[in-house]
């Protein structure tokens, strides 16, 4: 049975109205995002100053612990 122009337009526009308000009430706000963010990035720094001490601490040569702490991850 197919639909006519008319009923695929009401069910689509249903669908999109229900949807949209799904994301509306699921999503987060701009100071939420912002502060999650924040919390991520303190996470990383942490993570990074770790694995630098790792580096620094093992038995990795000189010259390549060097090399490791330089690179800025351009690659």
């Amino acid at each position: 049975m197919p639909f006519s122009n008319l009923e695929t337009s009401l069910v689509t526009v249903v669908i999109a109205t229900i949807v949209g308000f799904v994301v509306r009430v699921r999503s987060v706000s701009r100071s939420e995002c912002k502060e999650q963010h924040s919390a991520q990035d303190l996470k990383f720094k942490i993570l990074f100053r770790m694995v630098r001490a790792l580096v620094v601490h093992s038995n990795i040569p000189k010259e390549e612990q060097v090399d490791i702490l330089n690179d800025k991850g351009d690659a």
